[in-house]
């Protein structure tokens, strides 16, 4: 199985990787939060785990610079 896994942030047992849209929606859904709050914490998790490296996180995400900052809620830096 692959993928990103929601898990406390401290944990070191699981691997981060790419989570499917499905399975975020459907991890919001479970706890009750928007598809922007689950992404946006999803993100977190992942900015934490390679130590706030966003250009290690974008490769993770499989996502842009823009798109990451888009998602935080951040202005990106010019």
């Amino acid at each position: 199985m692959s993928g990103f896994y929601f898990s406390h942030p401290e944990s070191r047992y699981f691997a981060v990787g790419k989570l499917g849209a499905d399975q975020v929606a459907n991890y919001a859904q479970r706890k009750g939060w928007s598809l922007a709050e689950a992404e946006r914490r999803h993100i977190q998790f992942v900015l934490r785990s390679v130590g706030g490296n966003k250009t290690q996180a974008c490769k993770i995400l499989q996502i842009g610079r823009a798109t990451l900052y888009s998602k935080l809620g951040e202005v990106e830096p010019k």
